[in-house]
């Protein structure tokens, strides 16, 4: 086997939403730091997929400094999520 090599690297900070691609990202214990952290849950506590809803693969995550996310889907304007407080 050669040696292996690096070509980019996917980060999806919340699960159905458009990718990112940094640069460089740090690994955890559990996986990639900011990866599939959050999840779109619709009122009856269920979660919603890209399968349900396509369009989903539009919206843009941004991972905010204190850890949660600013979502821009299209068309419609940002919104940023609040990391909860612990235990919560």
């Amino acid at each position: 086997m050669g040696n292996a090599e690096l070509r980019s690297i996917h980060l999806y900070p919340v699960k159905a939403f458009r990718g990112l691609a940094p640069r460089e990202a740090v690994v955890e214990p559990w996986g990639l730091a900011g990866d599939r952290r959050w999840v779109l849950i619709d009122d009856g506590g269920k979660v919603v997929t890209q399968r349900q809803q396509p369009h989903l693969a539009l919206a843009a995550p941004q991972p905010l400094p204190r850890g949660g996310p600013r979502l821009s889907p299209p068309g419609r304007d940002p919104v940023s999520v609040a990391l909860p407080p612990p235990g919560a």
